[in-house]
């Protein structure tokens, strides 16, 4: 699965880009543009991701080396066409 291989990855840096947030690590580039808990994003940057767990219509959920948690909510009142996104690096 394409969300596994982010595990293990370090959070270098997040931006807030208009309305949606922005997570970079080495491997790639995650965008969210759901509802997500934003006050999280300054104790994740420099941890690793080691978890990822997904559940097609409720949520995506992140998880730290600082027994942290971003959980991306995928049930949205505005019906978003899209929740996020990932890039990965392919170099």
């Amino acid at each position: 699965m394409l969300l596994e291989k982010l595990i293990g990855e370090e959070i270098t840096r997040i931006n807030h880009i208009y309305d949606y947030w922005q997570i970079l690590t080495d491997k790639g580039t995650i965008n969210i543009y759901g509802h997500v808990n934003s006050n999280i994003f300054d104790t994740i940057t420099n941890c690793k991701i080691i978890g990822v767990q997904y559940d097609n219509e409720n949520y995506l959920c992140f998880d730290f080396d600082n027994n942290q948690s971003v959980i991306i909510s995928l049930d949205s009142p505005d019906n978003l066409p899209e929740y996020f996104s990932i890039y990965l690096n392919t170099t």
